[in-house]
């Protein structure tokens, strides 16, 4: 038992050095570090694959193009050479458009380049040359255009000219010759006729822009003089300084109206205070000492009271003199009232009555009465004047705030009529110098060097071999994408992997193992395993350590390790039965209870490559609930491997495989033995595999190197991947070998039948 135990350790140990290690979480696998950005790998595999083909179809190809290169005549070229521009600032104040226009003076940007050889290659230009050249030699625009080249001579920032080279090929060297002549003269007269059609398209220009300027001009100039008369400004700055000095001096004048008028106010009532009389009364009472009639009167009035004093001195009012006296005074009193009565009528408004005005006025009395009338005439002559002083200060006012619009407006006029006019004379002039400058015949562009043939320092010709060289190399480039692209037209319709590296070129899965092509496992029926020495062979030595150190890396890929997986592949022959009989034969080698379940219900094989019977298996135990381990078989001659065959019976695979009981199944199954692997059907066309692998620690993928459909891979793996399937990785099958479908590559499986007609097919 000891030397048992040693066998299995060392048998790990080699096949673990043999493996390469997978961290834990290595289960959706990563993409090299190499890989990432631009990844030509693929494109460098794919065309030592096809090294044969794209090699022959480029050596056609550029067989055929130097052919048809090398057999046409030998052409010889000619050029001549352009001075478009001026070449020093000497030469640029000596331009014609610089003497007529000193403004027009060519900038350092100079002209493009790009356009002009465009233009000098177009149509319109080449039209008339290809008619004067057809006089002598028959050639259209076209054949024109492909033997010509139109070039700037120095193509670099640092080498550029001013040189427009115009080069021509052809098998006549005379022909040549006359071509190139034709093609200079032809250009030096566009230029030519380009300059005066430029300037006459000016002229044109200027004189149709003309009218609407002179209008534009026309019409500003009466607005300005309608607002000149309306508002009656000569001087727009004078006027604004003018009006606000009117209106400082207004003020002025206004606040010393005020106080005069405030000081006469303050007059006029102390001098009514000390007469105590109205102003009316006061000028009645003027009146009065002012009328001769009254005065008499009044006077009269007077001697006859101080005569009546003297008499009443004497006499009683009895005596006839007193009465006489009173008479006298009563008839001069009532003479008196009357004529005040009189006067007091015409004095102006409502004048007080007779009685209110005092019979008699001092000197004294007169004096202030005079006063009075002078402060009230002086108050009425004042008020006069505030009032006037205010009304014209309000219109000066008016006119100050009126004008800001009215100097904006003015402005705003003043402004569109110079740049009107500056416009008006700036064309005037251009539309001048124009004119002069069309009349002037020089021509803009020189010839600095002649038509010529191109010839070496020892004066032969010049063959131009350099387009020979780049058609050929064209060629042969075009060859090789043309083959390129037939091994990609032929990948395409294979749609196989042809090695690991195109698998991970499409998924990040990892790569657990790769398996190689063994054509002698090739057995009959019931003898795969019937003993190890088939096992154990010199030429199964490969495939065994392939399948051991794929066991390695299974165990060592999780922790705690795998205890349960589902082998399957994409589609079948991709040799998944043959790798799961293989992996448990490999674990078993190394100590661990294995049990091989065939769960590939539809199509079961596994009991015909291990020669064993199948009455009764995994149907059985799902559909009539019988004890597994009476069904568990051992595998001769094998030491601890186990397997369940499928059985007889055919219920419906995916509720059988998809109920609690088949769950409960797997769980005891992984509490009896270290390690169940099954195998079941293909995951093209059935999901069984997803139903298993739900309830182990995953699904190992098989994918046949050469058989395997890449479209099929790709859309397979997204289902699997999106049902959010466990999966381990996947396992490269048939490594080293050249198989395809149909090919002789049934030994590896035992592919005798069709797995269709329900016969054996992988194995």
């Amino acid at each position: 038992m000891k030397s048992e135990q040693d066998e299995q350790s060392i048998a790990l140990m080699q096949a673990y050095e043999q493996a390469e290690y997978l961290p834990q979480g290595a289960l959706e696998g990563t993409r090299n570090a190499g890989k990432q950005g631009l990844n030509i790998q693929p494109m460098w595999r794919l065309i030592r694959r096809n090294l044969l083909l794209i090699g022959g179809i480029n050596f056609l190809v550029a067989g055929v193009v130097a052919y048809l290169v090398l057999s046409r005549p030998l052409t010889y070229e000619g050029e001549f050479q352009l001075l478009v521009e001026p070449v020093n600032s000497a030469g640029k104040l000596t331009d014609p458009a610089a003497i007529a226009r000193p403004e027009a003076l060519p900038d350092e940007a100079g002209l493009d380049y790009s356009t002009l050889i465009r233009v000098l290659k177009s149509p319109k230009v080449l039209t008339k040359i290809v008619d004067q050249i057809s006089t002598k030699y028959p050639l259209s625009y076209n054949n024109l255009i492909k033997d010509m080249q139109v070039e700037r001579i120095g193509q670099e920032e640092f080498d550029k000219t001013k040189l427009i080279r115009v080069g021509f090929e052809d098998e006549d060297t005379e022909k040549i010759l006359f071509v190139l002549k034709q093609l200079s003269d032809g250009y030096l007269k566009y230029s030519l006729e380009d300059r005066k059609t430029r300037l006459g398209s000016g002229v044109a220009f200027i004189e149709q822009q003309l009218p609407e300027i002179r209008q534009r001009v026309s019409t500003i100039e009466s607005q300005l003089q309608s607002l000149q008369q309306k508002h009656r400004i000569s001087d727009l700055t004078t006027e604004g300084v003018e009006l606000a000095k009117q209106s400082r001096e207004l003020e002025g004048q206004r606040s010393e109206t005020q106080r005069n008028l405030r000081a006469e106010k303050d007059k006029f009532i102390s001098l009514q205070k000390q007469l105590g009389l109205s102003p009316n009364q006061v000028i009645a009472a003027s009146s009065l000492s002012e009328n001769p009639r009254y005065q008499q009167l009044l006077t009269q009035l007077k001697q006859v009271e101080t005569q009546l004093a003297q008499e009443r001195s004497r006499f009683t009012e009895a005596n006839p003199i007193v009465q006489d006296l009173r008479e006298q005074q009563r008839n001069l009193a009532a003479l008196l009232n009357q004529e005040t009565n009189k006067i007091v009528s015409q004095s102006p408004g409502s004048g007080p009555s007779a009685a209110q005005l005092p019979k008699f006025q001092t000197s004294i009395q007169r004096n202030l009465s005079q006063q009075m009338i002078d402060s009230l005439n002086e108050i009425q002559v004042l008020e006069v004047r505030s009032q006037a002083a205010v009304e014209a200060a309000t219109k000066i006012d008016e006119q100050l705030r009126q004008f800001p619009a009215i100097k904006r407006s003015y402005e705003q006029l003043e402004r569109q009529l110079e740049i009107d006019t500056t416009t008006l004379n700036q064309l005037l002039l251009k539309r001048e110098s124009l004119r002069v400058e069309a009349a002037q015949r020089e021509i803009p562009w020189q010839l600095v060097s002649g038509p010529q043939l191109r010839v070496d320092e020892k004066g032969r010709l010049v063959l131009p071999e350099q387009s020979r060289s780049k058609k050929i190399a064209l060629g042969i480039l075009g060859g090789f994408l043309l083959g390129l692209g037939a091994a990609l037209l032929k990948e395409k319709q294979q749609d196989i992997f042809h090695g690991e590296e195109d698998i991970q070129d499409q998924t990040k899965l990892a790569l657990l193992g790769t398996i190689p092509y063994n054509s002698a496992l090739v057995v009959e029926e019931g003898n795969f395993l019937g003993n190890e020495r088939p096992m154990e062979s010199e030429q199964n030595a490969g495939f065994l350590q392939a399948c051991e150190a794929l066991y390695t890396k299974i165990r060592f890929l999780t922790n705690p390790t795998i205890n349960a997986l589902v082998i399957s592949s994409v589609s079948a022959q991709d040799g998944k039965t043959t790798i799961a009989l293989y992996l448990a034969q490999a674990a078993a080698r190394m100590g661990q209870r294995v049990l091989l379940v065939d769960a590939n219900l539809p199509f079961p094989q596994l009991h015909v490559c291990l020669g064993l019977p199948n009455v009764e298996g995994l149907s059985e135990i799902l559909s009539q609930n019988l004890d597994p381990n009476q069904l568990i078989q051992r595998v001769p001659y094998q030491t601890n491997l186990s397997i369940l065959t499928a059985g007889q019976t055919e219920p419906s695979t995916n509720k059988v495989l998809a109920s609690n009981q088949m769950k409960y199944l797997m769980e005891q199954l992984q509490n009896m033995f270290d390690l169940v692997i099954y195998d079941t059907p293909h995951l093209q066309s059935h999901a069984d595999a997803n139903f298993l692998s739900v309830n182990t620690d995953g699904m190992l993928v098989i994918v046949g190197m050469g058989k395997t459909r890449q479209s099929e891979f790709s859309k397979t793996l997204t289902n699997v991947q999106a049902a959010r399937i466990p999966i381990l990785g996947f396992v490269s099958n048939f490594s080293g070998s050249t198989m395809r479908r149909g090919s002789e590559a049934e030994g590896l499986e035992n592919d005798f039948f069709d797995e269709e007609e329900l016969e054996i097919t992988d194995c």
